[in-house]
């Protein structure tokens, strides 16, 4: 999902957006948010299952639209993650900033990671091993946890796996 680089909410016409947003919510939002209960987007579905509304010609996660209309800004830099892992929630209390990196820190931690071959314990012993590098180590390493060295050459820049620490 793209990240908008702008505050759509200063927009003249946000006011439409919020009544478009607002026809697509449960008939118990009120109560569903009162009660700290996930509040399900009744409207359009991307394919990776968030929810949709388009306005002014531009498709936006409902949940980002969500956050902006009862919790304020999204910096440019920040992303709007969900504390209740339902990719269609869109009760703002659900709704806190974050990085890309904290994004990933919590796939880890409650287990939605997909794809992850690696383990915590195999990261650290790679770190430890690249810290003594030597020509043909990613390749090494690749073959020795069995994934490509892309995925070692991701973990040697810091570009994976930046919450574990040796």
């Amino acid at each position: 999902m793209e990240i908008d680089p702008f505050d759509i909410s200063t927009y003249p016409n946000f006011y439409r957006l919020k009544e478009s947003f607002f026809k697509y919510l449960t008939k118990d939002y009120k109560e569903e948010f009162k009660n700290n209960l996930c509040s399900f987007w009744q409207g359009a579905k991307s394919g990776d299952g968030y929810g949709i509304i388009t306005w002014g010609g531009k498709c936006y996660a409902t949940h980002r639209v969500s956050y902006l209309i009862f919790n304020g800004t999204i910096p440019y830099n920040k992303l709007v993650r969900h504390t209740c892992d339902n990719p269609l929630c869109i009760n703002h209390k659900h709704l806190i900033l974050g990085t890309v990196s904290d994004n990933g820190i919590d796939s880890v931690k409650r287990q939605r990671h997909g794809q992850q071959k690696l383990t915590k314990q195999e990261v650290i012993k790679i770190k430890i091993a690249l810290k003594k590098p030597y020509y043909g180590i990613v390749s090494a390493l690749a073959r020795k946890y069995n994934i490509n060295s892309g995925a070692i050459s991701s973990i040697r820049k810091g570009h994976s796996w930046t919450w574990v620490t040796i």
